[in-house]
């Protein structure tokens, strides 16, 4: 069986050519025996690609031989060069556009595909020259792609099951083509009048059956053989013509949909200052909760009740940073991202400073500065001292306000000389989200509802009142350090926040509508308010009365008190206004009732398995440019889980985060002020959602050892190879570093 992606693309070409020139001597057509050839050779579940990606290829490749096989039906009577390459190239122009041959030919990946493409159809115009001007005019093609491509949508069918534009290839074998899709099936269907000759086949299956699907006329069949005999050197050179752009769909699939100059790039291609780092958290990295003074934190309360693991001892960073902090420097680690546990540092949550937590950070940090690595400290990463949360409720109440400043206060006191990258509280949305309205994180409040028992909370409010008094404590601690440490220090302080990437989930207008409101909702009701210093319009109508006012005093602190944003991002979704299956429960009330849409996971992803769709990411950065005066920006989490396995070939990991690498520097090309990229995580820690079952570390811990031992997997040799600049990023490069990679063998 063929491994190699790129093998297998090729070697599903070449056959395909052989079939094409069999035309003359044989009567079958061959195309559905190229497919079944094809799929035989796929393994069921390729290391590289995900079976939706396979499926997805299967597609573009049929979808391009029977582009193929319809223009050479009508190079009969024109079979100048010139017109050729300007029929292949609108073809291309209305599979792309139109989007319904892949999944994944979307909105936004048009644009991508389309600049992919753009170069291909140049060179291949150069190739034909300028000849027969008059064929162009009578036939129509001398005006512009759009207006090709226009002419080609305006006859197209719907399907109205989806309500996506049908059938890319209709114009061109003259009768309806729909692509239906579902889970199991993709189903190319053709129907026309007249005698057909028709054969089926299974394209999600292993290739050993022939049914539901592709049908070839006899017409066509018999005007193949005498284009074959007339024009072979016609033949040879669309043969070269479907290779490209098909290989140029096949990359750009298989990549991860990156889009980027060139077939690779590497850290010399980002600006020198930007930062390139990976991340962990106090209470998933440190363990050592009852050593030295910490008391314990709400996490603490919240995972011991529910018996899911937790983070008693975890990775032991607490007594193995200096180890870890070695290995991020033989990766090349540009900057570190950790956060400070502020029940070790101030056990009572506000008074006296525990001096062995003071000096373990200040250790951390010392060890960072000697090998070069800058820090970026998160002040609060979801660990309430537990004693706050029991003597007046934590963030639903604005006492927290001043606690959490006074904490502010000696951390930067105490640590800014060394550190200029301070992030307030982590993913601040999906902290409020989670903790006072879903119940999934500590406190764990929500309504009664039937998916969670939570013994108190109130969905409606209680969600909004946090996140009132997180906005206003990130503001206070803002405004104190910029008044009292940033001359000196010279630092930089933002609020992070959680962002999916957001698509309508049709091209319905109602649609639209929903996901602009969910964007409003999910972006804007913390980012209107750093950059305009109010809430959404949408939120303050839909929301009302629950939705918390600032003062004019409170409106002018909070504007303006980022000097970054933070995101963490890690899904994309699309986006309904009808009623349709969500990754989500549908509660009674909360902040998604409010939002009033259902979002449905892209691509092949579930809420723990997640599929590569950095064009998500880079929408958000697009977006947030645009919509909030392009504020700096730091990728302060990205990352991919894997089950805990007994093998440490991550190769999905190294695709998935390499993907999103590369939307960043499509983002920064477009002018977004994107400074930084930080890999979730660092080593394999306690996971908050998902404790110890699944893992996003480059560097496998053996949580059964005391020793807690380090062991890289092949995502930790991708990310030193890219840092030092060994590794472009291409799949080939990919391929040679997991062959050589020495940790292959299982645990």
């Amino acid at each position: 069986m063929i491994s190699n992606p790129r093998l297998l693309f090729y070697s599903c070409i070449a056959k395909g050519t052989v079939i094409l020139a069999e035309f003359a001597s044989k009567e079958e057509p061959g195309i559905e025996d190229l497919a079944l050839r094809c799929i035989e050779n796929i393994p069921p579940h390729h290391s590289m690609i995900s079976h939706t990606v396979h499926k997805r290829t299967y597609a573009l490749i049929i979808d391009g031989l029977f582009s193929y096989f319809a223009i050479l039906d009508e190079v009969v009577a024109k079979s100048e060069s010139i017109w050729l390459f300007n029929r292949l190239k609108s073809a291309t122009e209305s599979l792309m556009e139109d989007g319904s041959t892949a999944d994944s030919l979307d909105n936004p990946t048009q644009h991508c595909l389309q600049s992919k493409l753009d170069p291909v159809f140049a060179e291949i115009a150069a190739v034909g020259g300028n000849h027969n001007k008059d064929l162009e005019l009578e036939l129509g093609m001398a005006g512009s792609p759009r207006s090709i491509t226009r002419e080609i949508k305006n006859n197209q069918s719907l399907d109205s099951s989806r309500g996506r534009k049908g059938g890319a290839l209709m114009p061109l074998l003259g009768k309806p083509l729909r692509v239906l899709k579902n889970k199991k099936r993709l189903q190319t269907e053709a129907k026309s009048e007249g005698n057909w000759n028709e054969k089926k086949m299974d394209l999600g299956g292993g290739g050993k059956g022939v049914r539901n699907g592709l049908m070839i006329h006899d017409h066509h069949r018999q005007k193949a053989k005498q284009i074959w005999r007339k024009h072979v050197w016609i033949v040879l050179m669309f043969d070269l013509c479907i290779c490209v752009v098909l290989f140029g769909i096949w990359l750009w699939v298989c990549q991860g949909f990156q889009c980027i100059e060139g077939d690779a790039f590497t850290r010399n291609n980002f600006p020198k200052d930007f930062l390139f780092g990976a991340g962990t958290s106090a209470y998933q990295w440190e363990g050592a909760v009852d050593e030295d003074g910490r008391t314990p934190s709400v996490w603490d309360t919240f995972s011991h009740s529910y018996n899911r693991g937790n983070g008693d001892i975890t990775s032991d960073g607490y007594h193995k940073y200096k180890e870890d902090v070695k290995l991020m420097a033989e990766m090349g680690l540009e900057s570190f991202r950790f956060s400070i546990s502020w029940s070790r540092l101030i056990p009572n949550g506000r008074g006296l400073i525990n001096p062995k937590g003071l000096l373990f950070y200040k250790n951390l940090i010392k060890e960072l500065k000697i090998h070069g690595i800058k820090p970026h400290v998160t002040l609060y990463h979801y660990d309430l001292p537990q004693c706050l949360e029991d003597e007046y409720g934590g963030w639903i109440n604005s006492k927290i306000i001043e606690d959490f400043t006074a904490f502010a206060d000696v951390c930067f006191r105490e640590f800014g000389e060394d550190v200029k990258l301070w992030t307030t509280i982590n993913e601040a949305t999906i902290f409020a989200i989670g903790s006072y309205d879903q119940g999934i994180s500590p406190p764990g409040h929500c309504s009664p509802n039937k998916f969670i028992n939570c013994t108190t909370g109130n969905s409606s409010t209680e969600p909004y009142l946090a996140g009132h008094n997180i906005l206003l404590a990130h503001a206070s601690a803002s405004k104190l350090y910029k008044l009292k440490y940033k001359s000196k220090q010279r630092g930089s302080i933002g609020l992070s926040i959680f962002a999916f990437g957001l698509f309508p989930y049709t091209n319905s207008k109602e649609d639209e509508i929903a996901t602009q409101r969910a964007k409003g909702f999910f972006y804007g009701w913390l980012l209107k308010p750093l950059v305009f210093g109010d809430y959404p319009d949408e939120m303050k109508k839909t929301v009302g009365s629950r939705l918390p006012v600032f003062s004019k005093e409170e409106s002018e602190q909070v504007k303006g008190s980022s000097d970054f944003i933070g995101i963490i991002h890690y899904l994309t979704l699309y986006v309904t206004n009808q009623p349709s299956p969500s990754i989500f429960p549908s509660m009674s009330e909360g902040f998604y009732k409010d939002m009033g849409v259902y979002m449905i996971s892209a691509g092949n992803s579930s809420f723990l398995a997640w599929e590569a769709t950095p064009w998500g990411l880079e929408d958000i950065l697009e977006y947030i440019k645009q919509s909030y005066n392009n504020p700096p920006i730091y990728i302060l989490e990205n990352g991919m889980p894997m089950e805990r396995v007994s093998t440490l070939q991550d190769t999905q990991r190294i695709e998935f985060i390499q993907a999103y690498i590369g939307a960043v520097l499509n983002a920064i090309k477009n002018g977004s002020d994107t400074r930084g990229y930080f890999v979730w995580s660092m080593i394999d820690l306690y996971e908050l959602l998902t404790g110890y079952t699944t893992s996003f570390g480059m560097y496998y811990v053996n949580f059964s050892d005391p020793g807690r031992k380090r062991t890289p997997k092949l995502s930790a040799s991708w990310y030193t190879g890219f840092l030092n600049g060994t590794i472009d990023v291409s799949s080939q490069d990919t391929i040679q570093l997991q062959s050589n990679f020495s940790g292959s063998s299982s645990l």
